[in-house]
């Protein structure tokens, strides 16, 4: 600090703190040191929080004699031991004295974990699928595949990694059909739960067959189904409820399952495409399908018991080319007549 005619100048911090942001025992004591300059007295700073208590004034003798001398240390003895300590920042500072508060800085963000690396799978697959199960959890599933733009891949491979990618284990042999036949099993697509990351389904859509687990792959059971899972949706909250999608179907079904694919029954045919309705807008069950009917057209449906009865049934749209539900969004392709051309179609969204 220094105090010069009618100023006060601190520095805290090498920062240079203007007149405004003084503190209230800095303004006290320059209000005495106002006092003292005018009246030729020692002016005690005034009480308040945190202040010792205010000192009897005195003349201020002329001179520097012994008397001057007791009554400098007398009206020192009575300033505030802070202020003193501002002054005297060298100064060694007692047992039950506080450090000077400094204003803080700025907490400094933590720099984000950079976990990556390079590991050799020899594998001669060209495509590769690769997931990372999610949020507390170390756990990667890698897929290796032949381009599905084959009529038929000849085969796959997955791999797991238990530490974010280091390492990875081949776990292919796991995925079979069992004793008693030996042929080897083509995963063309696997599907993670939203619901529960330790949850997977690993899909052969050639032999209508699926392997499942519920603990990241440590342990894993397959069983044959009744159509080709083309397409398979995971409800987003329960665990155990998910769709089937068999598009190669000369019917195109849309099939069901309430314990993680293991028994499937069919709910509608002629399905176009379908999606799971959007939380919060949906109630739970909600589903929206799109289906195909022989104008040529398609007809949108809304259904909350997965089409079990008429009164849970809800016709959404009529004679749509396209449709796409979007979070809260639908979207939909109409066709109509236009009333002064009929001769040329009109494209509504």
């Amino acid at each position: 600090m220094r105090q010069g005619a009618g100023e006060v100048v601190v520095w805290r911090d090498r920062r240079l703190c203007s007149r405004e942001r003084r503190p209230a025992a800095v303004e006290d004591d320059l209000d005495a040191t106002r006092q003292r300059r005018a009246h030729g007295r020692r002016v005690a700073p005034a009480r308040g929080p945190g202040r010792a208590p205010a000192a009897l004034t005195s003349p201020s003798p002329r001179g520097g004699g012994a008397a001057a001398e007791k009554v400098r240390e007398g009206a020192a003895a009575a300033r505030d031991p802070l202020e003193l300590r501002r002054g005297a920042r060298g100064a060694p500072r007692r047992a039950d004295e506080k450090p000077l508060r400094r204003r803080r800085s700025a907490a400094l963000q933590p720099e984000p974990i950079q976990v990556y690396g390079q590991v050799s799978l020899n594998d001669s697959h060209n495509q590769m699928v690769v997931h990372w199960a999610g949020e507390k959890s170390n756990v990667i599933v890698a897929l290796a595949r032949d381009s599905l733009a084959l009529a038929r891949p000849k085969s796959s491979d997955v791999y797991v990694s238990y530490d974010y990618g280091r390492s990875f284990r081949r776990i292919s042999e796991k995925l079979n059909f069992g004793e008693g036949n030996s042929s080897e099993a083509v995963i063309a697509q696997f599907y993670h739960s939203p619901a529960d990351n330790k949850r997977y389904i690993f899909a052969d859509v050639y032999a209508q067959y699926l392997w499942t687990t519920f603990d990241f792959c440590n342990t894993i059971q397959g069983f044959s189904i009744p159509f080709r899972a083309a397409d398979l949706l995971l409800h987003s909250k329960a665990s155990n409820l998910l769709l089937g999608f068999d598009r190669s179907h000369p019917n195109k079904q849309l099939w069901k399952s309430d314990d993680f694919g293991q028994t499937w029954i069919m709910i509608q045919e002629h399905v176009k495409s379908v999606s799971w309705g959007i939380d919060p807008y949906d109630k739970p069950n909600t589903i929206y399908v799109e289906r195909h009917e022989p104008s040529g057209y398609s007809t949108v449906f809304r259904s909350t018991d997965f089409f079990q009865s008429r009164e849970n049934l809800e016709v959404i749209l009529e004679e749509v080319r396209d449709f796409q539900l979007r979070d809260k969004y639908m979207f939909a392709t109409k066709v109509v007549m236009c009333n002064v051309c009929l001769q040329f179609p009109v494209t509504d969204l």
